[in-house]
C-alpha cells in the first residue's frame, strides 16, 4: 500500500483505490488525476473510487437539474460530481471503461438521519463547549437538507469501479 499524492506516482499498479479524491481533486483537476490513474494502471488493472470516511465510501453524485447549481459548491468541503460526467471523462481521456457502480445514497440518507439524533442528544454539551446557537442551527440545517436530497434522491452517493481495457 502507498500513501503518498496521485501527482508523483510512477510505476504500474494493479488495483489503484482512490479514497477521497474524487471530492478534493476539484473539477479543475479532474482530467488530470483521471489521466494519472489511467498512466499507472496495468492493463486489466481496477480502479475503485472512495470517498471520505467508512460510512461515506463513496463520492457524491448529482442529478442533472441540480448539477450546474452544486458543481462549484463543497459538500460539505469537497466536489459534487455529476456521474455521467465523470464517466464522460474517463472515456475520453483514459482507457479505463466502468465495470460496476453500487448507489447508495439511501444508506447515507439513513446515516445523516442517525447523525442528527446523535446530535440533537448532545447539543447542549455541544453549546458547552463554545459552539454558538448559529452553528447548532447551521449544523442541524445541513444535515437535514442532506438527508432530505438523499432521501429524495436529488443527490446521491456511488462506489464505482473502473477497469483498464487498453
Amino acid at each position: 500500500m502507498l500513501n503518498r499524492d496521485y501527482r508523483l506516482l510512477d510505476g504500474q499498479y494493479d488495483k489503484v483505490v482512490s479514497i477521497e479524491m474524487i471530492e478534493a481533486v476539484g473539477h479543475e483537476f479532474m482530467q488530470n488525476y483521471v489521466e494519472k490513474i489511467d498512466q499507472v494502471l496495468k492493463p486489466g488493472g481496477k480502479a475503485r473510487t472512495t470517498g471520505r470516511s467508512p460510512s461515506t465510501n463513496a463520492f457524491i453524485i448529482v442529478t442533472a437539474l441540480r448539477w450546474t447549481s452544486l458543481k462549484n459548491t463543497s459538500f460539505p468541503v469537497g466536489t459534487s460530481c455529476r456521474l455521467n460526467y465523470l464517466n464522460n471523462l474517463v472515456k475520453d481521456v483514459s482507457g479505463m471503461r466502468p465495470v460496476h457502480m453500487e448507489e447508495i445514497g439511501l444508506h447515507y440518507a439513513e446515516t445523516l438521519r442517525r447523525w442528527r439524533e446523535r446530535f440533537e442528544n448532545v447539543v447542549e454539551d455541544v453549546k458547552e463547549m463554545g459552539f454558538s446557537e448559529r452553528f447548532v442551527r447551521m449544523w442541524r440545517y445541513y444535515l437535514t437538507y442532506c438527508e432530505a436530497g438523499f432521501e429524495e434522491k436529488h443527490i446521491g452517493t456511488a462506489q464505482l469501479v473502473y477497469e483498464k481495457v487498453r
